[in-house]
């Protein structure tokens, strides 16, 4: 009976002396937001399909992604829930979407959707980045509900996520197997994209057109 009530005080004693560590979540500073992206006119050259798969592609020169709305910021409080970077598809209609496997900072591998443009065969995801930390980013994803794309976790969030840290945007291209060699002007073919959100939160980030003229020499 005394051993038993030792430990229990003992218990007691610890709980009360080791502070438990405060978990952190964050969120997107507005409720619901939305952005079209504007991409400077791009010149693709010397394209070659492979015979499968989908092969990224770069355009000549630079690349500027410019959204419409500049203050996609986060911040952070004490709370329960987390700081994991989310995506999700939008598209509407059928769900076997193309996709590439892309890998993330710890080396997990994710979905990125493929979206469609006017010249077959020539592809582009859309991915959503944060300025602070460049590893807390990630596609938007095949899935059509929320996703974790990275989880920042409670030990990096303030430098990362906190005190209205900003995020942008980055497109990348691809081309696939369907592509025949045409040497066109192209641009996307999709109205709807994706959105993020921070920890399963009210907050949303909807990307809605991607705007661009893309040339193939």
């Amino acid at each position: 009976m005394k051993t038993n009530l030792l430990l229990a005080l003992t218990a007691l004693l610890l709980s009360v002396c080791i502070p438990a560590k405060a978990a952190t979540e964050c969120f997107f500073n507005k409720i619901q937001d939305a952005v079209d992206l504007n991409i400077n006119n791009l010149v693709f050259e010397n394209v070659v399909a492979p015979a499968s798969g989908y092969k990224a592609i770069t355009p000549t020169g630079s690349m500027s992604v410019k959204p419409t709305n500049d203050s996609v910021t986060s911040d952070c409080n004490p709370g329960p829930g987390g700081q994991a970077l989310r995506g999700k598809n939008n598209r509407a209609g059928p769900t076997n979407y193309n996709y590439v496997t892309v890998q993330d900072a710890r080396g997990a591998s994710h979905r990125a959707v493929l979206f469609d443009t006017t010249e077959p065969g020539i592809y582009y995801a859309v991915k959503i980045k944060n300025d602070a930390c460049p590893d807390n980013s990630g596609f938007i994803p095949a899935n059509s509900s929320y996703v974790t794309l990275f989880d920042a976790g409670d030990s990096s969030e303030k430098s990362c996520m906190n005190d209205g840290a900003h995020f942008s945007f980055a497109v990348q291209f691809y081309v696939g197997p369907e592509y025949k060699g045409g040497k066109h002007t192209f641009q996307s073919k999709e109205s709807r994209h994706g959105s993020f959100n921070i920890s399963g939160a009210s907050d949303e980030v909807t990307v809605k057109m991607v705007i661009f003229s893309g040339t193939l020499k």
